[in-house]
């Protein structure tokens, strides 16, 4: 497992989220709505700069012969 740190800014989160299925599927509206709620999350919770530490998985293995 490798550990690695990601941030957005506000827009970022908001952009990043738009990109997820269930949101993007969603009526114009209702899309607004909830990325305007993340948005104000992450000024609010989070200063405007949110931060994770995310974790990778690393697979190995030998070629048969």
């Amino acid at each position: 497992m490798v550990a690695w740190q990601a941030s957005w800014d506000t827009e970022g989160i908001r952009a990043l989220y738009a990109t997820f299925s269930p949101i993007s599927r969603l009526e114009d509206v209702r899309k607004t709505e909830i990325l305007d709620a993340v948005a104000r999350i992450a000024e609010l919770d989070f200063g405007g700069h949110v931060e994770r530490t995310l974790l990778t998985s690393l697979y190995t293995a030998r070629r048969p012969y």
